[in-house]
């Protein structure tokens, strides 16, 4: 069987000042490079809330110049299963036209397939406003987890979903059936969300599923924000830790070496499992 590691990272740039928020990134683009992650990573940019074409290019440009995949992240809250937002096709085309017009502007392929909700809502009408505006690859299903968002609001429950299993096609309304093989998108569900605490037990549980399934290739989605290399201090997040930083080219490392991924990027994934 042969195995993917796609290393996605949200753009969520929580710190406290500009400077910091380019330091995290900084760090994480040096990780991977030694890691040999670079060209194999994909970046989820939380342009709305961040601006991140305005306060980061030259991230953007040495993850471009590597051949990253560039993908957005957008967060949108619901209340009683309804949107704050007046229209999520408007909030969603805003972060998409920022993101490509500087692509397009700076010498880089604009085409944008890629697409994450914050904290992984899974909504008919978020998939519809999405499948509008040309994304065809999404990432919000985490089998067997159930998660809610920062108000406590249910945002997801797929503990009827079995972990370890394959990308799988879906339209708008049906997210959740992972036997699908058609429709509008390609959705690569996620094997572990976060950095230093990375659960190599579900990782060897995805493994065993897939090899049992008698599946030919598996890719394991690895999801994590720029900020988690600095911690929680009184009430927001601090600066740089030598030490995390440390964790996560140990997990890098041993996902590699021991677990024998080879890294790939959200792109290249979706060539392999479109069928």
């Amino acid at each position: 069987m042969q195995k993917y590691l796609v290393t996605t990272i949200d753009c969520d740039l929580r710190n406290d000042t500009v400077e910091t928020r380019s330091r995290t990134l900084d760090a994480l683009l040096s990780a991977f490079e030694d890691g040999g992650l670079a060209g194999h990573t994909t970046w989820f940019l939380n342009e709305n809330h961040f601006f991140i074409t305005e306060n980061h290019e030259a991230f953007l440009r040495e993850s471009c110049r590597r051949g990253d995949t560039i993908g957005v992240h957008d967060h949108v809250d619901f209340v009683n299963g309804k949107s704050r937002e007046p229209s999520l096709h408007t909030w969603f085309a805003r972060s998409l036209f920022v993101v490509r017009r500087w692509l397009n502007d700076h010498g880089y392929p604009d085409e944008i397939i890629c697409h994450r909700m914050g904290c992984l809502y899974q909504r008919t009408e978020c998939y519809r406003a999405r499948a509008t505006l040309g994304y065809r690859v999404v990432s919000e299903v985490y089998p067997g987890q159930k998660g809610v968002d920062h108000a406590k609001e249910p945002a997801y429950d797929n503990r009827d979903i079995p972990p370890g299993i394959r990308p799988y096609r879906h339209n708008p309304a049906d997210f959740a059936n992972y036997c699908s093989r058609q429709g509008h998108f390609l959705h690569t569900p996620i094997c572990h969300m976060g950095m230093a605490n990375l659960n190599f037990t579900a990782i060897e549980q995805w493994l065993a599923t897939a090899g049992a399934n008698r599946l030919e290739a598996i890719p394991l989605v690895w999801l994590f924000h720029p900020y988690e290399v600095t911690p929680w201090i009184g009430g927001g997040w601090g600066e740089i830790d030598a030490g995390l930083v440390a964790k996560l080219r140990e997990n890098i490392s041993r996902l590699i070496q021991d677990y024998r991924l080879e890294p790939l990027n959200l792109k290249r994934c979706a060539e392999l499992f479109g069928d």
